[in-house]
């Protein structure tokens, strides 16, 4: 997928990819210097845009299957995927 032709923002693209990293909201806020309020509302904003249910829809419909950057055990885009994956079930 092309990310030039997604509806997102350059800042919710960046939050996307933080995310993917395996941030949490505060970490992102944090990192960016922003506040954690206006972390939820670029999730928000994108997640609407892309029509993705959750954090690991968001970080995948604009990253893709992208490597992980920060070693940890949690997925890829969301640290509860281990949880949504049963849910799928």
């Amino acid at each position: 997928m092309n990310t030039e032709h997604l509806p997102v923002s350059p800042r919710e693209r960046e939050i996307a990819e933080l995310i993917a990293q395996g941030l949490t909201n505060r970490e992102i806020a944090d990192r960016l210097t922003i506040s954690i309020r206006t972390v939820e509302s670029h999730i928000y904003n994108a997640r609407i845009k892309l029509d993705a249910r959750n954090r690991h829809e968001l970080a995948r419909a604009v990253w893709g299957e992208r490597p992980r950057e920060r070693k940890t055990s949690r997925c890829l885009a969301c640290p509860y995927y281990s949880q949504h994956e049963e849910e799928a079930l």
